[in-house]
Parts: C-alpha cells; structure tokens; sequence
C-alpha cells in the first residue's frame, strides 16, 4: 500500500529532476543567445561606415613589414588607427570562432 509520505517523496524527486532538466536547457538556450549577440554585434560594427572607411584606408595600405610600415605611415597616425581598428576586429571575429559562434 502506498501511504502519503511516498507519494511526495515521488512528487519531491520529480519536481527535483525536472527542474534541473529546464535550467539545463535555460543554459543552452542562453549561452546560444550569447553568441547570437556576439555575432550580431560583430555584423554591426563591420557594416558601420567608419569601420568600412578604416577597411578602404587598411586594403590601400602597401607595406611589407612592420618597420616598414613605421617609416611610411608613423605610429601615430590615421593609418595606424585603421590598421588597429580592422585587427581588433578580426580578433573578435577570432574569438567568436573559438567560442563555436562561427559554423565550418
């Protein structure tokens, strides 16, 4: 015979399983919208017109090294504002890799 106390033993174990099956998939949903996030805000900031402007400025650079590039363009200059600007982003953009955001 089953008596109350077994009844909500049973019903506290249940509710105990099914709440750590919804938080699990709280996390995964979360953590995809999180990437989400990351990739949109990634899209956002290559599509803004200062980002494509520093894009232009970078691809018309003509440099074969470093110090090359430090006696043609100066550390302080536009170009190495566009040079920082487009590697900055691509680190994201590696970062969002490494984080599964980006599908092979």
């Amino acid at each position: 015979m089953v008596d109350i106390q077994t009844i909500s033993i049973v019903i506290a174990a249940t509710s105990v399983v099914a709440g750590v099956i919804y938080y699990a998939f709280m996390l995964r949903n979360q953590a995809k919208a999180r990437q989400m996030d990351l990739l949109m805000r990634l899209y956002l900031t290559w599509g803004s017109g200062d980002m494509k402007k520093s894009f232009q400025n970078f691809l018309a650079m003509d440099f074969r090294d470093w110090d090359d590039f430090k006696k043609k363009y100066g550390r302080p200059s536009q170009a190495f504002i566009d040079l920082d600007k487009v590697g900055w982003f691509f680190n994201g953009v590696g970062f969002s890799c490494v984080q599964k955001v980006c599908r092979y």
